[in-house]
């Protein structure tokens, strides 16, 4: 990642709770404050949006709900974070059951084509990937895929299966990011 430019990377989980979210923004951040590169973070979790709720803004920020079902733009769901070169898109809300509706449009394929060429990286967080198909589908779309497992609590099995269901969508896994909770402890945005 450290000379690449324009690519997207998704960032998934076998099972809830493995610090997926957290370590999507702290990705973020340290590109963007430390690499000094134009970055997004896209909270693709339609689910069951956090992003809000870390981040400390108003829950009915629009996002990526709105894009993909037509009523919102680009330009009016990009939060910009004070005067670094991070970006977000949030949720924008739930889509429980329309989910993977939304995520298998045309208009995910060009949202993605468009952050592409404005900024250097975009970090998608997603769903878990054994449970749902939304990390497979994005994960297709993506340069790769990194799964965050907590090592020692993650069960093997199910880190196997995680893999296996994104290789079935041809999402190409780059590897595994082991996940601290001591790092949820130091994520902070300043605005």
């Amino acid at each position: 990642w450290e000379h690449k430019r324009n690519l997207v990377h998704t960032i998934t989980s076998a099972t809830p709770q493995e610090g997926k979210t957290i370590t999507s923004l702290n990705l973020g951040l340290s590109f963007a404050e430390l690499r000094n590169r134009r970055t997004i973070v896209i909270e693709a979790d339609l689910r069951l949006p956090q992003f809000t709720k870390l981040i400390g803004v108003d829950n009915h920020y629009p996002g990526m709900v709105g894009l993909l079902d037509g009523s919102q733009k680009l330009a009016d769901v990009v939060y910009e974070i004070g005067s670094t070169n991070l970006h977000m898109i949030f949720a924008g809300g739930r889509a429980n059951d329309q989910a993977v509706q939304l995520l298998h449009s045309s208009r995910l394929v060009t949202l993605l084509q468009q952050l592409r060429n404005k900024y250097d990286h975009v970090i998608i967080d997603t769903p878990p990937v054994v449970e749902l198909a939304d990390a497979g589908i994005i994960g297709a779309m993506s340069d790769d895929v990194q799964l965050i497992v907590r090592m020692g609590r993650t069960p093997r099995p199910l880190v196997e299966q995680a893999i296996r269901t994104l290789q079935n969508y041809s999402a190409p896994v780059a590897g595994l990011i082991d996940f601290s909770p001591s790092v949820a402890a130091n994520f902070t945005i300043r605005d």
